[in-house]
């Protein structure tokens, strides 16, 4: 982010743009922390959204007059200069470095990922995937959503400051507006409004209303502020400092409380006055280099810790991997800060940048239309049919559009088969393990000439969603139901009022038995195997046989099995199928996995059921 050129200081000695500095070495701070997985950072979360709101208030402050005198060019190309340089040459070096480290499914993943940020589009593709704060997927440069939101922001910023012209009236209703988009958000798709910019603007709005502020009370003279100067950031210290784990209201509350000391801060920075001169100072080094901190250290954390299989870890188990990190964020900040950062920002020319963008886009393109020749490079048939076994399986419950909740009611259903006029319509419900072998019970139902349709909300039965689930059966006119879901997941007091409530309606239910839990990452246990060259019968099996497995599972299989005297409950058997006696984790006959974790079937172990699961409901 650009400085002012205002040098002049305050009354704590801190230049006015080294104050700067200081916020955002105290941020950059916050998010390191967080990444490591360090406990008591637990909510570093919030440095990112004090960088937003930092950033706003630089955009007011420096180029706002450049915009109202008609020259938007003029910003656009000083954020590219600032921004774009450092940001491509980390995700190539990400590109190249793990290309040599990781799987053919992680360099797939790697390929796309690098794709959406060369597009500016990262926070939307991590939108459409998995949570951000979920790391079962290897994404190593999962914090350039936030730079796509900026760069986002700033295609907006000089429509935003034309339409507000210093105004901070204008200034906070689109602030407010976007604040109350956020929170409304929130509470109905967490991931959506933390990804999108729309719920995102009220906190740039905060930094661009402080600017505004701070003008008029340097003018007034409000020296009464200066007493209070340091509070804010002592505050903003010890919330962030916290291991506290919070609801999601709290989150809420929190992040906005945090958000406004943040701005407070940057209002009244021209009026400080104290002692702690010498402990901010110290954060100034650490705000200069904080841009190519923020881009490099969680590659750096994800490279040292990698394991396949394993995707993000963020946290560093020894002491020697965490001098191995400082290290080389102190090598790589200051290596990517001299000889890229301020290069493209103060010598080269812009023909350069577009040079080095161009090159980039044309890589990724490649990458990615022909990512068959690139992906499996280096590795041998079994070791790749192990590795891609993360993949093999459908798209989670009913796709994309299922998943934004803001667009979807928990009665709400999706179809699996070819719409069939004259066929039955059946409901599969239950949670991921129900989704893990969808498209085997589609293809079953659809051999006896049948439509099934599953239920978008991805749970078991208990008393919450019961009521969801009889009203996508009544709602759609379902002629039978199928339930399936790992063992131990039901609430078998709601599966009981839910047979009530089917044979009422006089609509036969099918329980599919829960299939066995391997208990460890089936593909990762494999992978291990393969390179032990151990004999790949003895590594075909869990820790468990049949007897087992039935002895585990007696109390939910025979509450079933009472279920099924009742004419209207059918129970589908699994365990035989998967064990024999002792429980199997792959084919017989070669390495293709038959879980894709720890208890979720792959397409390929799904299969299995498909013989019996059609005699069922032909």
């Amino acid at each position: 982010m650009a400085v002012s050129k205002d040098s002049s200081t305050n009354n704590l000695g801190i230049e006015k743009s080294t104050l700067i500095e200081v916020l955002r070495g105290i941020s950059i701070l916050l998010v390191v922390l967080f990444h490591l997985g360090i406990k008591q950072f637990h909510n570093g979360w919030i440095g990112v959204d004090l960088f937003f709101i930092i950033s706003g208030f630089l955009m007011q402050k420096i180029y706002v007059k450049k915009i109202l005198d008609g020259n938007s060019l003029y910003f656009y190309r000083k954020r590219i200069q600032r921004l774009l340089p450092a940001f491509i040459v980390v995700q190539l070096l990400v590109l190249f470095f793990f290309y040599f480290r990781t799987l053919p499914l992680e360099r797939l993943h790697i390929f796309r990922e690098t794709l959406a940020s060369n597009l500016m589009a990262s926070n939307l593709y991590y939108w459409a995937g998995d949570q951000y704060f979920s790391n079962a997927s290897l994404r190593p440069i999962l914090n350039f959503w936030s730079l796509a939101l900026e760069l986002q922001f700033y295609l907006l910023f000089p429509i935003i400051a034309i339409i507000c012209k210093r105004s901070l009236p204008r200034l906070a209703a689109i602030t407010s507006i976007s604040l109350i988009v956020f929170y409304l958000l929130l509470s109905i798709s967490e991931r959506t409004s933390f990804f999108f910019l729309i719920s995102r603007i009220w906190e740039f709005g905060l930094g661009m209303i402080a600017y505004e502020l701070s003008k008029r009370l340097q003018i007034r003279k409000f020296t009464n502020l200066k007493r209070a100067s340091l509070l804010p950031i002592l505050v903003i210290a010890l919330l962030s400092f916290s291991s506290l784990k919070l609801t999601l209201n709290q989150t809420f509350a929190f992040q906005v409380l945090l958000c406004l000391l943040m701005s407070c801060v940057l209002t009244i920075q021209y009026n400080y006055r104290g002692v702690l001169n010498i402990f901010l100072n110290k954060f100034s080094l650490l705000g200069k280099f904080s841009y190519s901190i923020y881009l490099i250290h969680l590659p750096i954390i994800v490279y040292l810790n990698y394991i396949p299989f394993h995707g993000n870890i963020n946290r560093m188990p020894s002491g020697v991997k965490l001098l191995y990190f400082f290290g080389l964020v102190t090598l790589g900040t200051f290596l990517l800060h001299k000889f890229i950062e301020n290069p493209f920002r103060f010598k080269f020319k812009f023909s350069r940048i577009s040079m080095l963008f161009a090159s980039s886009l044309t890589l990724v393109l490649v990458l990615n239309v022909f990512y068959p020749l690139f992906y499996t490079k280096g590795y041998s048939k079994d070791e790749v049919t192990i590795a891609l076994s993360k993949a093999d399986r459908g798209p989670f419950r009913c796709g994309l559009i299922s998943g934004i909740e803001i667009l979807n009611s928990p009665s709400e259903i999706c179809l699996l088969t070819l719409n069939q006029p004259l066929g039955k319509d059946y409901l599969l419900v239950g949670n991921s393990s129900a989704d893990a072998i969808k498209e085997t019970v589609a293809n079953a139902v659809k051999a006896s000439g049948n439509n099934l349709w599953l239920i978008k909300e991805n749970n078991p039965l208990n008393p919450t969603t019961l009521k969801a689930y009889l009203e996508s059966v009544k709602k759609h006119d379902i002629q039978k139901v199928i339930l399936h879901t790992r063992s131990g997941s039901n609430d078998l007091i709601a599966v009981d009022q839910f047979v009530r409530e089917l044979s009422i309606l006089k609509i036969p239910l099918v329980i599919i038995y829960p299939t066995p839990d391997a208990e460890f990452d089936v593909p990762s246990f494999l992978w291990n195997q393969i390179h032990a060259n151990s004999n790949s019968y003895a590594s075909s099996f869990m820790n468990l046989t049949e007897l087992e497995y039935l002895k585990i599972n007696k109390l939910e299989l025979s509450y079933y099995e009472r279920l099924s005297r009742d004419e209207n409950v059918t129970v589908v058997p699994v365990v035989d199928l998967f064990c024999k006696p002792k429980c199997q984790i792959k084919s017989v006959n070669g390495w293709a996995p038959w879980y894709f974790d720890s208890n979720h079937l792959t397409r390929s172990g799904a299969s299995i059921l498909y013989t019996r699961l059609k005699q069922i409901l032909i």
